[in-house]
């Protein structure tokens, strides 16, 4: 937070206070649109961890035979 809040003060010196506020809305946009557009709403369930540990161990284990 701190560095954004620098960069917000450097682009708001430079640049000027309104367009700041649209480039940081429009950073705010692209950040919720990675959720929206991503992987995430056709996911049922979590990934199991330990099943796919189990999965590996037994595929190491029975390769040994």
């Amino acid at each position: 937070m701190p560095i954004a809040a620098l960069l917000a003060g450097a682009l708001g010196t430079w640049l000027g206070v309104v367009p700041t506020m649209w480039i940081g809305a429009l950073g705010g946009l692209l950040a919720a649109a990675f959720v929206v557009i991503g992987p995430f709403w056709g996911m049922r369930d979590l990934p199991d961890v330990h099943a796919e540990s189990d999965a590996a161990a037994s595929d190491s284990g029975s390769s040994a035979d």
